[in-house]
């Protein structure tokens, strides 16, 4: 008799191709990745690469290779900077030092550096100044001063140092004050008269401390001195006086003299001796 035969089931051949396909990709990578002279690079990656007599880096992405017989290599991250933050860079060969703006992510050069700031950190903060404030920078090389107006987001060079630890704000005066500013640099002085929101013309500029003026009803007076040239004169009131320049000296407010009809007075100038007599009915103010 006959029998039937009944055909055996065959297992499928492509999965099998392809867990084979796949095992073997990442068995190449993983491979790849522990090869020496070859390194993967991600897109904040660097490579630093120093050889026998010069270095060298390659940026990521992507891969980079070398000998690692004669190359020491390492993986770097590049320097990552916000819009608040600034870094310092000094070439090591040249001393020359550069200063980098955020935001970016930058790669340092072969022979580059980060300078730490004064605290010990690698990134500093900007400085950052409202309407009202400036600040003074110093350069340490040239030893020159700039001043900066706010608003303003700041970043000093290099050598530069903030001469006052928080920003100074500009000084307002009112209708009643005045100030007397002096250049540190040619003593110039010059007098400022308010209301005004004052700022220094230059980094150079000395700001005194705000002055009142002088208020003078319509019955008062004052002398006052040119310090300079020594000359005099009478300010009478009404009125708000504020010197006409710094070397004016403002001396005590005195009243003048209210004469009746049958009143006089004697007046004696002390320069020439001479003396003159006022009569009534009047308002008398001496000469200067």
């Amino acid at each position: 008799g006959w029998r039937r035969r009944h055909a055996r089931p065959t297992m499928p051949v492509i999965p099998a191709i392809g867990f084979a396909a796949c095992g073997l990709a990442t068995l190449v990578a993983l491979s790849l990745g522990n090869l020496p002279g070859l390194a993967f690079l991600q897109p904040n990656e660097q490579l630093h690469m120093r050889g026998l007599s010069d270095i060298h880096v390659k940026n990521g992405p992507g891969i980079a290779t070398y000998l690692p017989l004669v190359t020491r290599a390492r993986k770097r991250n590049g320097v990552k900077l916000d819009e608040t933050q600034y870094a310092v860079v000094r070439n090591s060969l040249t001393a020359e030092e550069v200063t980098i703006e955020g935001p970016t992510l930058y790669f340092l050069r072969p022979h580059e550096v980060l300078v730490a700031g004064k605290h010990g950190s690698d990134l500093r903060t900007k400085i950052v100044l409202e309407k009202q404030e400036y600040i003074r920078l110093r350069d340490a090389k040239s030893g020159n001063l700039r001043q900066v107006h706010g608003p303003a987001t700041v970043v000093p060079s290099p050598h530069e140092t903030v001469t006052s630890r928080e920003p100074q704000r500009a000084l307002k005066l009112s209708d009643l004050e005045y100030v007397i500013v002096t250049d540190t640099l040619s003593g110039a002085e010059r007098l400022v008269s308010g209301p005004a929101l004052f700022f220094p013309q230059s980094a150079y500029e000395r700001v005194g401390e705000a002055l009142h003026k002088r208020p003078l009803s319509e019955l008062e007076y004052t002398v006052v001195t040119d310090t300079l040239s020594g000359s005099k004169r009478v300010v009478q009131g009404p009125a708000l006086y504020a010197p006409a320049s710094p070397h004016d000296l403002i001396g005590d407010t005195s009243h003048a003299f209210e004469l009746k009809q049958h009143q006089y007075v004697k007046l004696l100038d002390s320069a020439t001796g001479g003396v003159r007599v006022m009569r009534g009915e009047a308002v008398i103010f001496p000469a200067a």
